[in-house]
């Protein structure tokens, strides 16, 4: 197990969360939530799919056990729309917390049942680091939009736990070409149906400037997912979750020089927690002089 390449890996992972962030709120001005979400997850489809003619692998899997393995394929597609809801139900700063605190639950009480992740001083002080730093981030809270914002976002949360998981779960298992195939499919014919339902369709405007956007995002899901199989196959579940957390520092510094949105001060306390508990998930226990 290579740690730093794991610790670099979901940090990266989460710089291109942060983008994506960014990317979603360009890409509304042409086409709804559920239309891009589900295109992107085809453009990735299309940009993978040479992978299986070149290399002459078939798309067939044969997993020992099917329910864990539809689980991997599905969660990670319900979490995005899932999280899409919330953000539609309330504001992104709520959103993100109802998301990055149920995830982290699920991710610790996994890592310990399923991967046998000890739960000492080191993981509980990254852990409410973490919390203080998303709270800071999303005060002042705002619930008056009802209660969909927050069950989707804790929903989202969720499958973005589980997701992980079972992710770590089928490293070096089954290709993980043919995982993220099954996982754009499933997610692209889903998010397709939504926007169906939501006649998102009769709003969407066709341009440029939505192709090339598609395009950027069906390569940033594809490079995410390899970032995220590397990042969890040399780190902890339940650490790496904190280090995904990054994703809010860096939407931060995003707003500061792309959008010139000036964070508060409780903003700033919010990414100085963040990026202690980040920094922290990756020292060795011996140099943090806390028991075991």
């Amino acid at each position: 197990m290579n740690i730093n390449k794991g610790f670099f890996s979901l940090l990266s992972c989460g710089l291109i969360l942060a983008l994506f962030g960014l990317l979603v709120r360009f890409l509304s001005k042409y086409i709804g939530n559920f239309t891009q979400v589900s295109l992107r997850m085809w453009v990735a489809v299309l940009i993978v799919l040479p992978y299986f003619y070149i290399k002459k692998t078939s798309l067939k899997v044969r997993p020992k056990n099917m329910i864990l393995f539809s689980t991997l394929i599905i969660s990670f597609p319900l979490y995005i729309i899932f999280f899409t809801l919330s953000i539609m139900n309330t504001k992104l700063a709520n959103a993100l917390f109802y998301l990055f605190t149920s995830s982290l639950l699920t991710s610790y009480i996994l890592g310990f049942f399923y991967f046998k992740e000890k739960i000492n001083y080191q993981k509980i002080m990254v852990a409410i680091l973490l919390i203080f730093g998303i709270v800071f981030l999303a005060y002042p809270f705002n619930f008056v939009q009802g209660y969909l914002g927050i069950i989707s976002g804790i929903v989202g949360g969720f499958f973005w736990g589980l997701s992980n998981a079972t992710r770590k779960f089928y490293v070096g298992i089954i290709n993980r070409w043919l995982i993220i195939l099954y996982q754009m499919i499933i997610g692209g014919v889903i998010a397709l149906l939504l926007a169906i339902i939501f006649k998102e369709f009769k709003t969407d405007l066709w341009t440029f400037n939505t192709y090339t956007l598609l395009l950027i995002f069906g390569i940033g899901l594809v490079l995410i997912q390899f970032l995220l199989f590397t990042g969890f196959e040399n780190f902890k579940l339940n650490l790496g979750s904190i280090v995904l957390a990054s994703q809010l520092v860096f939407a931060q510094i995003i707003g500061i020089f792309v959008l010139h949105e000036i964070p508060t001060f409780t903003e700033l306390i919010g990414c100085a927690c963040i990026i202690i508990a980040i920094i922290l998930s990756n020292l060795p226990k011996k140099n943090l002089l806390l028991p075991t």
